[in-house]
């Protein structure tokens, strides 16, 4: 039996580890065997998401794909339907003032405060830097 993890774009199967040391006879190798291939996959998986946290640094695709979240309510591209705030063209202090505010529990809010908190002030300036840029 095989289980499927997804980093990024590039994908890892992790065969049960444990699977060797269920079948009653086998040898105390094929123990060893298991935990193998279970330390290979943990290496994996620390390295993509050490990957995953070096390359949010300045990865503009990165970005997009946080602020592909914000879609759902500020409308794609930033601009949003009416009843909903327009992100695009906002100036990067103002947005990112009202998003750590939100963080921060300063600003009331529906949802905002909720979402904010899952992302780093870093990553928050990276979004308000992304929205800054796109045109009004």
């Amino acid at each position: 039996m095989k289980q499927w993890s997804r980093c990024n774009t590039v994908q890892f199967v992790m065969p049960d580890m444990f699977r060797h040391a269920r079948i009653a006879g086998r040898a105390r190798n094929d123990i060893g065997k298991a935990i193998s291939i279970g330390s290979r996959w943990g290496t994996a998986l620390a390295l993509c998401l050490g990957s995953q946290l070096a390359g949010a640094q300045g990865d503009p695709l990165q970005v997009r794909s946080w602020a592909a979240a914000c879609a759902n309510c500020h409308g794609t591209y930033g601009i949003a339907q009416p009843g909903n705030e327009s992100l695009a063209g906002v100036p990067k202090d103002e947005l990112l003032k009202k998003l750590l505010d939100f963080k921060g529990g300063r600003k009331p809010a529906t949802i905002m405060h909720q979402l904010t908190k899952g992302y780093s002030d870093e990553q928050l300036e990276q979004l308000a830097a992304h929205f800054a840029a796109l045109k009004k």
